[in-house]
């Protein structure tokens, strides 16, 4: 027998998730249909990745699905480019609008220049690339793109 004491259980909130709702019935009711087959899009990645997952994603799992989402659109944009078809170029550019709606703001280069710095102050001697990047990424939180922090600490291994 359950007795309801007024606690309540508390779950991982799910802001974007339900931010994508509400602007789902929004934009349904300004017969956008852009913006919902869009958002109806993502909200099924991330449903997809519950089912996975088997439990409710948090908000960073959340921002590192749609991180992928935007990485996926950039590489289409570039395939598109190559076959000519500008129209998708434009489809493809306009969600990529929509999905960083909801990622936090990118670190400036000079943030990412400074966390490099840090780095290579700690690690006396030479150090790989590669686990110089991903060390970067750890600590930027993926607020960075790695191709981005690949080039800062390939000009900064190569100074050296």
């Amino acid at each position: 027998m359950l007795f309801n004491l007024g606690c309540h259980i508390l779950k991982p909130q799910l802001m974007i998730k339900d931010d994508i709702l509400k602007l789902i019935h929004k934009y349904l009711k300004e017969h956008n249909k852009e913006r919902v087959g869009c958002l109806r899009y993502l909200l099924s990645q991330i449903k997809y990745k519950e089912i996975d997952l088997k439990k409710d994603i948090t908000d960073e799992e959340t921002y590192e699905l749609l991180r992928k989402e935007v990485k996926k659109r950039r590489e289409a944009i570039e395939l598109f480019q190559k076959g000519n078809r500008p129209d998708l170029v434009l489809a493809n550019l306009s969600e990529i609008k929509i999905i960083e709606e909801f990622l936090p703001p990118a670190l400036p280069e000079e943030e990412i220049i400074k966390i490099i710095d840090d780095i290579l102050a700690k690690s006396e001697g030479e150090s790989h690339p590669g686990k110089i990047i991903g060390m970067v990424m750890s600590l930027s939180k993926g607020r960075a793109e790695g191709g981005i922090i690949a080039k800062l600490v390939q000009q900064k291994l190569n100074k050296s």
